[in-house]
């Protein structure tokens, strides 16, 4: 910001950004003298009212007043050592008084040196002799005070009169102080003081007018600008002697642009004292013969920005106070069309030549403009929110996009040049983007915010942050030297240029200091050139006229560690003699003359390193050499991408060689049968037989070096599906079943998966599966088998379930009638089973157990008629029955006296019936005949029926 003292008004705010009035602070008898405090971030202003009055930067509001005499406070100054204000008087005596900036308390009072009516209105402080520097304007003396002890410490001459306006400036490399005459024309020079003894030395002659002065340390030279005939002047600050007649040129307040068409620099300058009541104009300047200037070309009132079309020749300028554009012919320098309408404020401006339009940001009403360069007729294209205030365009010609830095909102939005619609992307950057530069080379947007100092940077094809560069104090315009990669960032309140790396995105160490207030930067590629326009005094680049460093060359390119490399670079233009200086240098290096350097550097790297030099009137010059040592010869590795495989896929083998100087060359040793390659570090190829390989990779480079690097390779078979079965391949649900897959060849592990199977069955990484199906039907069943590369073999089986046989049982007893104590067996047959029968009987007779046996041999004790019901279950749960009948009847009594011995000395009846059933029961006749015999009285036995006769033979031992 800039705070102006206005008589009669006050204080204004004016930003210098747009040069935009921001607020009018209104003070009773307005304000005479200004000066800001940079430790507590205020401005002190007086009036002729006599009142001190502080005003807070940050929030723009008074935050106090101290009276200091009406009618004596006329300028100030502040001491930051002391932390002290020092208020001049005129009118009322002259003297001095010093004010405490805390409390505004009055800490002293210093008397005027000189008589009544010698006043001096004005009051200056020299921080590196801690002394207050009191001019009077009209007795032509100069009086020095210690700020310390607020004594006079002399007075001393220096002209007849000084007049109202005067400045000072300071020399501290010299100690001495430049006082200049204000507000006359008779051809007064510039006077020099020592500033130890205080004592005149002499006089820089000259008819400067009414001067401003201001010394640049950096420089050594003393800048004196001519308000009257607005021209430049600058003087040797250490022979204290004019360095070349004045430059006429007006201050350029903002825009400078190359032309790579026409080969000249344009830069929009402007009466900085009528900022918008007179027409503007172009400075056109040689960049051959900086600082020639050329031509000049009008445009309209208060040129800011400028834009080149080198296609069609055209360059265009936005005129903040005429409302319009200028368009010049750079082939003749003649003004096409001197105001082409656009909006109420144009500052930043754009050329997008694939579409045909001009695109100018109008930073009062927030809106973008576009003009069609054909018809040369303008229209409005979008509006911003208000206070979007957008400053300044850059164009990406590839994507179609432009750039639109608002000041106000502290973001970047983007516009589709293609639709010229807005996109709803917006990107937040720092506080108050001023400047915006595209490199198209590595798609990076850069953005310089003036208020937080940085230049953030941009991805363009994502529109994301990639990162911040911290800046010197307030930048606000960029320059690209996209041969060197260094983005030069123009900063406003420090009066310096910073440098960054565009490949890296870091800030190179240093900077250049120009002079005051850098607020247009141009660089012209032709002639290596940068050009800095200073918004104070209106000089066109310190270091336009610089000397400039041909391109240092390193020899042998590249070196390697531990060779002597030889490093060879010249100063050429600027005024001898120079001097030399390098920073950055490696370990190893050391200047051997001017800029020739010997290096052995051991750490293999890649080096940047600074050559900076200065001619005798302090111009600057610098380049930077970029030079490699190769690491010494050695290899990372030989790998394959998959080291095991199967037949028929494809071998991949990488080498990863480092150092060693190029061309390097390969040779392999052990490949698989199959495999041919050429000099590559990329092997490529199908082997053509199983095995594993043991892969050698030499490598020799251009000196004979040699390093070599091994890898395995193992090659399996092709993985192949010898059977898939089913076994049982046909059976019932609920039966267990067993899946088996057998292969071969493959890489291990093998992964098995199988898909179709019936319920009851579910898939399992594995060669057999086991399970029990639960359904009727016939699964077509498929197995994959997947080996550890990813190949892998299919086969089908088919598992055929069908229904299962009804559960029969087949029941009998026999005999079917029998004496009571005469065995009965019964038999149960039971036909599909599965999971095994259990037995149940219901119905058997007294003296016949439940035991379960499909053969139950047993007597029954009592007679009667019997239905005995046998019942069967299976495994599954499923029963049979089936029942049989046995009839118990009385045995027959013995007849009395009957011997038990038969008539022809046999056993009788009912011997041979009692041994039957001790037989039976005993279990001693299995396997042998049963013979009926009978009695002596040869007694027929009772009649078993036709169908219960025994048995010829009959094994009962097996069915007990």
């Amino acid at each position: 910001m800039l705070w102006v003292a206005n008589q009669g008004a006050g204080i204004t705010e004016i930003s210098l950004k747009n040069d935009t009035l921001v607020k009018r602070i209104p003070l009773v008898a307005g304000a005479d003298g200004i000066t800001y405090d940079p430790v507590n971030r205020l401005v002190y202003a007086v009036g002729f009212d006599g009142n001190l009055t502080v005003v807070n930067t940050t929030t723009q509001m008074v935050v106090g007043t101290q009276a200091v005499g009406a009618g004596c406070a006329q300028s100030l100054a502040f001491d930051p050592a002391s932390n002290s204000i020092y208020v001049g008087g005129g009118g009322c005596g002259g003297g001095a008084l010093v004010v405490n900036p805390i409390n505004l308390s009055i800490a002293a009072r210093i008397p005027s040196p000189w008589s009544a009516g010698l006043d001096s209105y004005a009051v200056s402080y020299d921080p590196f002799a801690n002394v207050m520097v009191l001019p009077s304007e009209t007795s032509g003396n100069v009086s020095f005070v210690n700020a310390t002890t607020n004594t006079l410490l002399a007075s001393v001459t220096v002209a007849s009169t000084l007049g109202f306006e005067m400045s000072v400036a300071i020399n501290p490399a010299r100690k001495e102080i430049y006082i200049a005459p204000g507000g006359l024309t008779d051809g007064s020079g510039i006077a020099v003081l020592n500033a130890t003894s205080l004592a005149y030395i002499a006089e820089i002659p000259g008819r400067f007018g009414t001067p401003s002065l201001q010394y640049e340390p950096s420089q050594n030279r003393l800048f004196a600008v001519d308000e009257n005939s607005g021209t430049i002047a600058w003087v040797n600050g250490t022979t204290d002697l004019l360095v070349g007649p004045p430059l006429p040129l007006k201050t350029p307040y903002h825009g400078a642009m190359y032309d790579a068409g026409s080969g000249a620099v344009y830069i929009a300058t402007n009466d900085p004292y009528n900022d918008c009541g007179a027409p503007g104009s172009l400075t056109v300047l040689d960049p051959t013969t900086h600082p020639t200037i050329v031509g000049s070309v009008r445009t309209g009132d208060g040129p800011q920005q400028i834009a080149v079309d080198p296609l069609t020749h055209r360059v265009y300028t936005t005129n903040l106070c005429s409302n319009s554009v200028s368009v010049i012919d750079d082939r003749n320098n003649s003004v096409v069309n001197l105001s082409v309408p656009v909006g109420a404020g144009p500052e930043g401006i754009a050329v997008a030549s694939d579409t045909g339009l001009v695109y100018v940001s109008d930073v009062y009403d927030s809106s973008i403009w576009t003009i069609n360069q054909s018809t040369l007729v303008s229209s409005r294209l979008l509006n911003f929110s208000n206070y979007s205030q957008p400053a300044a365009l850059a164009y990406d010609s590839v994507d179609h996009r432009m750039f639109v830095a608002l000041y106000g909102a502290s973001n970047v939005s983007v516009i589709n040049t293609s639709s010229n619609a807005l996109l709803p992307t917006t990107i937040p950057v720092g506080f108050n983007p001023q400047g915006l530069l595209y490199d198209a080379t590595n798609g990076q947007l850069y953005v310089a915010c003036s208020a937080s100092g940085n230049v953030s940077i941009v991805n363009a094809s994502t529109m994301k942050i990639l990162g911040s560069v911290a800046a010197d104090a307030g930048p606000v315009a960029l320059a690209l030297d996209g041969a060197a990669q260094v983005l030069y960032v123009a900063n406003l309140n420090s009066g310096t240029v910073d440098m960054i790396n565009t490949s890296s995105d870091t800030r190179i160490p240093g900077y250049v200091r120009v002079l005051t207030a850098p607020l247009g930067i141009v660089y012209a590629p032709a002639t290596n050139q940068l050009d800095v326009m200073d918004e104070n005094y209106g000089v066109v680049s310190v270091l336009a006229n610089a000397p400039q460093v041909a391109s240092v060359v390193s020899t042998p390119s590249p070196t390697e560690p531990g060779v002597r490399t030889y490093l060879t670079g010249q100063v050429v233009n600027g005024t001898a003699p120079y001097s030399y200086s390098v920073a950055n240098a490696p370990p190893g290096c050391g200047l051997t003359g001017a800029f020739d350097m010997t290096c052995v550097i051991q750490t293999p790297g890649a080096y940047r390193i600074f050559f900076n030099a200065s001619d005798s009137f302090g111009y600057p010059a610098w380049t930077i050499l970029r030079f490699y040592v190769n690491a010494s010869f050695g290899l990372v590795g030989l790998r394959a991408i998959q080291p095991v495989l199967d037949l028929g896929q494809p071998l991949d083998l990488r080498l990863n060689a480092s150092g060693g100087t190029t061309p390097l060359s390969i040779e392999y040793f052990g490949l698989p049968t199959g495999c041919v390659t050429d000099d590559s570090p990329v092997v490529d190829c199908k082997p053509s037989s199983i095995g594993t390989f043991n892969v050698t990779a030499l490598v020799t480079d251009a000196i004979g070096g040699s390093i070599q690097a091994s890898t395995q390779v193992t090659v399996n078979a092709a993985l192949a599906i010898l059977a898939f079965a089913s076994n049982p391949s046909v059976t019932f649900p609920g039966t267990p079943v067993d899946l088996s897959v057998i292969t071969t060849g493959g890489s291990a592990p093998l992964s098995y998966s199988s898909v179709g199977l019936p319920p009851g069955c579910t898939s399992a990484n594995a060669s057999v599966l086991a399970c029990t199906p639960s359904s009727l039907g016939n699964a077509s069943i498929m197995v994959t088998v997947t080996d550890a590369v990813n190949e892998s073999a299919s086969a089908t089986t088919t598992l055929v379930l069908a229904p299962r046989p009804t559960l029969g049982l087949d029941f009998s007893v026999f005999p079917t009638k029998i004496t009571v104590g005469s065995p009965a067996e019964f038999t149960a047959t039971a036909t599909n089973v599965s999971g095994g029968a259990n037995f149940a009987y219901v119905g058997l007779p007294p003296g016949c157990s439940g035991a379960s046996l499909a053969v139950l041999v047993c007597t029954p004790n009592a007679a009667g008629n019997f239905s005995v019901t046998m019942t069967v279950t299976d495994g599954l749960g499923r029963t049979a029955s089936s029942a049989a009948t046995l009839e118990v009847v009385k045995a027959v009594p013995e007849p009395p006296g009957n011997s038990s011995v038969g008539s022809n000395g046999g056993p009788s009846w009912g011997t041979a019936l009692a041994l039957l059933v001790a037989a039976v029961a005993g279990g001693a006749i299995a396997g042998a005949a049963v013979m009926w015999v009978a009695s002596r009285t040869r007694k027929r036995p009772p009649d078993l029926g036709a169908g219960d006769r025994p048995k010829a033979a009959r094994d009962v031992g097996s069915q007990r």
